[in-house]
């Protein structure tokens, strides 16, 4: 008895291999070990799902946010934005201790769904943890069909073995999940967890990407579906990747007064982040 074949999408599989084929051609590429404190993970993950929000349209202030996350006395009323907040930090904090990357098919598929299942917890528009079961589309892309989601995730696991090198997988991670988007919403930030957890599981320091770099990390995304290419996108993590390793991440103050200090929380098209 033959198994039917796994449905995939030909025109994202068509993109893996030109990313993949130019990312194995660039003989080097400058990454930053990661030299985050244990005692610093809390603070860098607090920072990492405020960004990470930011850049999907949830705003929220560091003093509210400082509440939220950081308060003894919870509340037990939160609304979605809160909510997605609070579940992107909790994942981010807990990869930061075990960032084991998945050894199979399956293991890679699950490990998306349970970061879905946090971060779009108490979405209401939204199935947590749940591939989407209708085909989206953003202005004239069409992302992967629902039939189709599962195998291209499979193939793009198999493109991102390939790769030893932690913000060259990290590069790959986002271009799959923004490509394929497997979730109704969501899926860019799934990316940008997924992104960390490469470079952790590398031994490279993790990225923060603050609305100082936004615009340029959109338009780098932007570049990926209209022109097949992933360098921008590759040179702005690298970019992000040498300005958070330089970072003073030795307290929350620290932290703070040095995303301040580089003009980090400047969202706009013009904003110039300064290297610490």
């Amino acid at each position: 008895m033959s198994l039917s074949p796994v449905a995939t999408d030909a025109t994202r599989l068509q993109l893996f291999d030109t990313v993949r084929e130019r990312l194995q051609r660039i003989p080097e590429v400058l990454t930053s070990p990661n030299n985050l404190p244990a005692e610093a993970t809390e603070t860098f993950s607090f920072f990492e799902a405020l960004f990470i929000n930011a850049i999907e349209g949830i705003d929220v202030s560091v003093d509210n946010a400082k509440k939220l996350l950081f308060s003894a006395k919870q509340t037990t009323q939160m609304d979605y934005s809160q909510l997605a907040l609070r579940g992107t930090f909790d994942f981010a904090r807990e990869q930061h201790k075990d960032p084991a990357w998945p050894l199979e098919l399956g293991e890679f598929r699950d490990l998306f769904r349970e970061c879905h299942a946090a971060v779009e917890h108490g979405n209401p528009e939204e199935t947590p943890g749940e591939f989407r079961t209708v085909t989206t589309r953003f202005g004239s892309t069409v992302f992967t069909r629902p039939d189709e989601i599962a195998g291209t995730l499979d193939q793009g696991y198999i493109a991102q073995a390939q790769f030893d090198v932690g913000i060259k997988k990290a590069a790959f991670m986002v271009m799959l999940l923004t490509e394929v988007q497997p979730f109704l919403h969501g899926s860019g930030k799934v990316g940008l967890l997924m992104m960390n957890r490469a470079l952790l599981s590398c031994g490279e320091h993790p990225i923060l990407i603050p609305p100082a770099l936004t615009y340029f990390y959109i338009v780098a995304l932007k570049q990926i579906s209209q022109q097949q290419t992933i360098i921008p996108l590759l040179r702005v993590l690298n970019h992000a990747q040498t300005y958070t390793a330089k970072l003073n991440l030795t307290s929350f103050a620290a932290t703070l007064a040095s995303l301040q200090q580089t003009h980090a929380f400047n969202r706009n098209y013009s904003a110039q982040l300064v290297m610490p």
